[in-house]
């Protein structure tokens, strides 16, 4: 891996995970993950499972919940929900995403 990523042979200090769009020369912004806002019902959004790090033994742990922190920039055009450890099957989730518009950009 260090061949890959030489910056990261002394390791990371953060991990990010997610998507990211940009907007036309118009203005609109397209949509994000599946084109709808997250959903407990994973399957009607995008989503991330079984979310895992490398830790400085070369082992696969889950994120830590109380470290994770969630961004979206514009929150009435796109957004996110972290769900925790949904159990076995799917571990550490959260789902983001959004039907973009022509008012993203705005504040």
């Amino acid at each position: 891996m260090e061949e890959l990523f030489p910056h990261l042979a002394n390791g990371a200090t953060s991990v990010r995970y997610g998507g990211m769009v940009s907007a036309s020369p118009r203005g609109d912004s397209p949509p994000m993950g599946s084109g709808g806002y997250p959903s407990v019902i994973l399957q009607e959004s995008c989503y991330f499972q079984n979310i895992q790090i490398i830790n400085s033994n070369n082992q696969n742990v889950e994120i830590n919940g109380r470290d994770f922190q969630g961004n979206a920039d514009a929150t009435w055009c796109y957004n996110l929900e972290y769900y925790g450890n949904q159990g076995p099957e799917m571990g550490e989730t959260f789902s983001f995403g959004g039907p973009g518009g022509n008012k993203c950009g705005s504040t």
